[in-house]
Parts: structure tokens; sequence; C-alpha cells
């Protein structure tokens, strides 16, 4: 272990032991906050000095071309529920970052798993949680860190989550299934309970259209699922361009590109 990851390992366990003293009442919630900014601090700048993980290729060459809506679609996830972490629960993550609320979107991989970790267990905080691991777990979902990944989705789903987390995470999970491991009847039976839990939902229709059309070289199904989404009055030009056309190419009983 070299001197940046000892700084990471230590500023880790640092954020952890002072959760553990805050829940217990040894600081008040004040000096706590005021310690934590400085622990976040240290933080940031060590995870900044740090030698950079290494890429994950793609599985399938058409995770490129496939998981363009999927991935398009992750930044307004990210910001919608990123910006719920500030709205649920007591708020006692406010004072985390430098303004009122806790946003993911300002910290680097390595502060919001510090920030999980050392929160994970504390009930005061347990509505928020699970969203910032979502927002963490779709960064490392769109550059195909899918173990990563991974991890935060199960974690999500050991906690019950509601209905459009669960939804959103199982859709997810269901095209690592079939991008990453090649499964596709199992990847539909995942896919099928997103949409059990939203039956409305553009982006879990589209990842069945795409596992049904790659997969099971079934067209005709995907062609049925593309105009579910099409019927949506939600959908952004590019996404309603993109969908069209791959119905179009299903249609004409086309491979999937």
């Amino acid at each position: 272990m070299n001197g940046v990851e000892e700084q990471i390992r230590q500023v880790r366990q640092d954020l952890e032991e002072l959760a553990a003293q805050m829940a217990a009442g040894e600081i008040d919630d004040d000096t706590g906050r005021r310690l934590r900014q400085t622990y976040l601090r240290e933080l940031e700048t060590a995870a900044a000095t740090a030698d950079a993980p290494p890429p994950v290729s793609r599985s399938r060459s058409r995770m490129a071309i496939g998981a363009l809506i999927l991935l398009g679609g992750i930044a307004v996830t990210v910001a919608a529920l990123g910006s719920t972490v500030g709205d649920r629960g007591s708020g006692q993550l406010q004072g985390v970052a430098a303004g009122d609320t806790f946003d993911p979107s300002e910290y680097s991989d390595e502060t919001l798993e510090a920030v999980i970790a050392a929160n994970a267990d504390d009930p005061a905080v347990a509505d928020e949680i699970p969203y910032m691991r979502f927002a963490l777990a779709e960064r490392y979902f769109e550059r195909s860190d899918f173990q990563r990944a991974f991890g935060h989705y199960e974690a999500i789903l050991a906690g019950d989550p509601p209905t459009d987390l669960f939804a959103g995470t199982m859709t997810r999970i269901a095209w690592i299934t079939f991008v990453g491991n090649g499964e596709i009847d199992l990847a539909l039976q995942v896919i099928d309970r997103a949409l059990e839990a939203a039956p409305g939902s553009t982006d879990a229709l589209y990842v069945k259209g795409r596992i049904v059309w790659c997969g099971a070289e079934d067209p005709a199904t995907a062609v049925m699922l593309f105009d579910r989404i099409l019927a949506s009055t939600d959908l952004d030009p590019a996404t309603r361009d993109q969908v069209d056309s791959e119905r179009a190419l299903a249609a004409d009983g086309a491979p999937c590109p």
C-alpha cells in the first residue's frame, strides 16, 4: 500500500469512527459536521492524486450502440435522484457539502464511497443512502465497470427500496446480466420484475426490446416494445429518433446492430 492509499484508508476510518461517535452522542452535530467536512476535503485531495483504475472494456461490441438511450438517460437519472438526497428523510447529510445539502455530483467516487460507508448503518439517513448509492453506481455503470456498479445495486435491493429506485436498479441489473454475462433468459426475468414495478418505464421497455431483439432474436416483440416507448409523450427528440430508427430495422427483420 502506497502513501496515498494509506491516507485514503485512514480518512475512511476516521469518517466511520466519526459517524459512530455522532450516533453515540459523543460529538455534537455542529462539531461532527465540521470534522466531516475536513475529512472529506482530505479524502478529495488524496483521491485526486491516486492512480485512476484502468477502464473496463465492454463485453460485447453492440454495447456501444445498444446502450445509447440507456446511458443517455443516466445524466437525468443521476440529477433527479441526486437532488432527492437533499429532500428525503431527516436531512442529516446537510453540512457534508459546502452548500446546504449534499449533492453527489460535486464529489469524486472515492468521496462518495467514504460517505456511504460512514453512514450506511445510520438510521437517521437511511432514506438518503440508497439514492446516493444509485448515483454512484450509475457512474460505474456508464464506464462499464459493472462489478463496482453491481455491488451498489445489490445493496440497494437488499434494503427494500421504493418503487422508482427498485425499477431503475433492476433495469440496470438486467442490462448487466445480458451484456456483461450473456444470460438472456435471466436478463428477461430481471427486466420483467422492473416492468412489474414500473410498467411505463421507457428505460425498462428499451432494455427488454434490446434483449429480445439482440439476444432472443425476436424482432417482432422488440417492435411492440419500441411502439410502447414511442407512445410516450415525454421522450426527447434524439431518443425518439433513435427508437424510431431501431423500430424500423426490427420491423424489417434486420439483425440487431
